[in-house]
């Protein structure tokens, strides 16, 4: 690993190691990349990885989101006619005698 000073940690509260399931042990590192595949102007960008402090596992991140969203949206259902509003009166109870 490099100096720490270069690479800051990013500590993920609540994430789980798919590796070792262990909580709140995964960080986020940026690190520079060295992959000769790659052309001379994305060898000088940094790659995103998510590291295991506990267990060493490591997996370079895509900044693509894994989710999609739906394709359409669905049509709300027909409203019900208009409801008629009704006046409600609100009776004393001392006005009537008790029964028992």
């Amino acid at each position: 690993m490099s100096d720490p000073t270069q690479n800051p940690r990013k500590f993920i509260a609540g994430a789980v190691c798919p590796n070792c399931q262990a909580v709140d042990r995964i960080v986020i590192e940026m690190r520079p990349s060295n992959d000769n595949d790659l052309t001379p102007a994305e060898q000088g960008e940094n790659q995103t990885w998510r590291v295991c402090v506990a267990c060493d596992f490591s997996e370079q991140m895509t900044e693509t989101p894994q989710f999609s969203l739906p394709n359409t949206i669905k049509d709300r259902p027909p409203r019900d006619k208009a409801v008629v509003a009704q006046t409600v009166t609100i009776l004393d109870p001392d006005q009537f005698p008790s029964r028992r």
